[in-house]
């Protein structure tokens, strides 16, 4: 008898402890995979207030392949740009990478995976896409004697919602009116160093591309007798203005930001690590702008609306798609179930000892 109960109790132990591992291991469905083999749907608004742009020109690049857990890969035309897709967060991160990307779109020629045009309704609509990051650029038009710019867009392809991939995804691009007039506006460019300590590998100047609406109007030399900045007046007209680093060290990342009128070109050496940075891979996004080779293309309004178009981040999947809750409630029902038939089983075994 001594013994049979003693069995008893190591079969219970053991199934217990079986249960916790299952509840360890088993995928649950609270955050669902990516099925790679499914297609994906986008269709992009172009639309202010009650006026629809219609017959425009949409160009539709595929930036990045993904994989089931939600972990981008840049397409190679777009490895040079250096762009870290994967654990951006904040809207200025995402800001950030799809100014990189517009630049580097326009200095390289790079072509669109399909062009479409939006219909009396502003939509363009684009169908048999595969899974992935996809851009599209910012563009101006006139309407009624007014200028109107929309944002570009950079989302993921499916989406998340809840914890689950959407294939079919809906952005409206932000818009904003401008005001032409026949006055002039004055642009800076200017030139940031990150490389304390490493300034030995500065070089002693840096050629700029200045362009206007994609076309080159001019290149200016920056450099220590000019203190790195450059001005120039456009005219007031709608153009949009970018500006692009010609880098021939190869030893800096090289990135554009744009602030109002000004632009600020970041160079970053290879092996600069800022206060807060735990390593010297790649720079850090947010604030300081992932890496990007050549940037160029117009200054475009910010955001499209809504949080549609922002890439997955802190709700995505990283391969661990257990439901957490269940996995606690589940370990500490058997730890709770381990000490009751421990202590059972203790009295049974003693007291068939005592007799």
């Amino acid at each position: 008898m001594k013994k049979r109960i003693f069995f008893l109790y190591l079969i219970i132990c053991l199934a217990a402890t079986h249960l916790s591992v299952l509840a360890a291991e088993a995928p649950l469905t609270a955050n669902e995979l990516i099925d790679l083999q499914e297609s994906c749907t986008l269709s992009l608004e172009f639309k202010h207030d009650d006026k629809f742009f219609e017959e425009e020109s949409i160009e539709l690049y595929r930036i990045a392949s993904v994989s089931e857990n939600f972990i981008y890969t840049l397409a190679p035309e777009f490895e040079s740009t250096g762009v870290s897709l994967n654990g951006a967060v904040s809207k200025s991160e995402w800001t950030a990478i799809r100014t990189t990307l517009e630049n580097y779109i326009a200095t390289e020629s790079i072509l669109p995976v399909k062009v479409g045009f939006t219909d009396n309704k502003g939509i363009v609509k684009f169908d048999d896409l595969e899974p992935g990051m996809y851009f599209t650029s910012a563009i101006c038009t006139t309407k009624d004697d007014i200028m109107y710019c929309f944002a570009s867009v950079l989302t993921s392809l499916p989406n998340l919602k809840d914890g689950k991939p959407i294939y079919e995804v809906n952005v409206s691009a932000k818009s904003d009116k401008i005001e032409t007039t026949d006055g002039k506006i004055k642009y800076k460019v200017s030139k940031l160093w990150k490389d304390t300590g490493l300034e030995v590998f500065r070089p002693k100047e840096i050629e700029v591309r200045i362009y206007k609406d994609k076309v080159l109007k001019e290149t200016v030399v920056l450099n220590e007798d000019n203190n790195w900045f450059y001005t120039w007046n456009g005219d007031n007209d709608g153009s949009v203005w970018s500006v692009a680093e010609v880098d021939t060290t190869g030893m800096y990342f090289v990135t554009v930001e744009k602030r109002v009128n000004s632009f600020v070109i970041i160079n970053r050496h290879e092996s600069y690590i800022s206060p807060g940075d735990s390593d010297s891979q790649e720079p850090p996004s947010g604030d300081n702008v992932p890496p990007s080779v050549d940037p160029d293309k117009p200054d475009k309004p910010d955001k499209p609306v809504g949080d549609e178009d922002i890439p997955p981040s802190t709700d995505t999947p990283t391969g661990d798609t257990a439901n957490m809750t269940l996995y606690i409630t589940v370990l500490c029902f058997t730890g709770a179930a381990l000490i009751i038939v421990s202590v059972v089983g203790n009295k049974l075994y003693n007291r068939e000892e005592n007799e």
